[in-house]
């Protein structure tokens, strides 16, 4: 067809362009299809190509060489995500015939896990979309090649430990993913590193809770300790310090005291000495000699 357009005019870009003049919807559709099936196919290659003598590179210089290919390509960094993974999957060099699958998965396992972190942490890492890209294509890869069938669970921890794939993406999937290629079986198989992540996940939550608890009540029973007047106390909390430095201050609140009735130091200046001076706090911050307090340390 692009033989009938002007010389100089003949690609397919150019003939897209000449149908849409033309009104001719439905062909634009299935051109622009066949466009992107091209792009894509493209961008495989170079991948592959680029992936042959990966062991050669440099790997503080591969990410960027990636990116680069993506760039002069027509393919959102989104979708070459997953081009990048199968194409990576490609690689793997398995061993011969006779060897068990335990050798299989370990060279698998070794590979993926080297381009997992010399590659996708650079444009994959902080991208939500990008990694639900890449967890569905590992998805469809583990399901469609049967030495990887056993390989999926794994290959997720992998990504994790390497910062490629998120908590909040893989919990994600695992909840709401609708992509049906070994969904069932791959589920069974995640359940033990689901159940270590909202374990982990609980963990954390209850220890910020008991630190806070642990604080306040601190704080309590030192207002009473050191019979310190609720007014006092609230000029302490008024300062933005930490629950920690709060509970310094108001250990050593006669100085404190000194430092504001004396010296007639309020506000963000008290703050400052109070951060400044050894007496108060037991930091050992540069001090610049500019203080109203001049604690001993000038």
């Amino acid at each position: 067809m692009v033989s009938f357009l002007p010389t100089g005019k003949q690609s397919l870009n150019d003939l897209i362009a000449y149908m849409r003049e033309e009104g001719n919807d439905q062909i634009v559709l299935y051109l622009e299809r066949q466009q992107k099936e091209a792009d894509l196919e493209e961008l495989e290659a170079n991948f592959s190509e680029f992936l042959g003598d990966l062991d050669l590179k440099a790997p503080t210089t591969i990410a960027k060489e990636i990116s680069g290919i993506i760039a002069k390509s027509r393919v959102p960094v989104i979708e070459a995500a997953g081009l990048l993974w199968e194409a990576i999957v490609k690689t793997v060099k398995w061993p011969g015939s006779g060897t068990n699958q335990k050798d299989n998965e370990m060279v698998a396992i070794s590979h993926l896990s080297r381009c997992g972190d010399v590659i996708f942490e650079k444009f994959c890492s902080g991208n939500i979309a990008c990694q639900m890209q890449l967890i569905n294509s590992v998805q469809r890869t583990c399901w469609r090649e049967p030495k990887m069938l056993n390989l999926f669970a794994r290959v997720i921890r992998v990504l994790y430990d390497v910062d490629v794939l998120c908590e909040d993406v893989i919990l994600n999937w695992f909840y709401k993913g609708t992509n049906a290629d070994g969904r069932e079986t791959f589920l069974e198989d995640l359940k033990p590193f689901i159940r270590w992540l909202e374990e982990a996940e609980e963990e954390e939550a209850q220890k910020a809770d008991l630190t806070s608890t642990v604080a306040g009540r601190d704080i309590y029973l030192c207002r009473r300790t050191c019979g310190c007047t609720v007014y006092w106390c609230d000029v302490a909390q008024s300062l933005g310090l930490s629950d920690d430095d709060l509970l310094k201050v108001l250990k050593k609140f006669s100085e404190v005291m000194i430092l504001e009735k004396v010296w007639a130091i309020k506000g963000k200046s008290l703050r400052n000495v109070l951060l400044r001076n050894p007496k108060v706090l037991g930091y050992n911050v540069d001090c610049k000699g500019d203080c109203i307090a001049q604690c001993t340390r000038c």
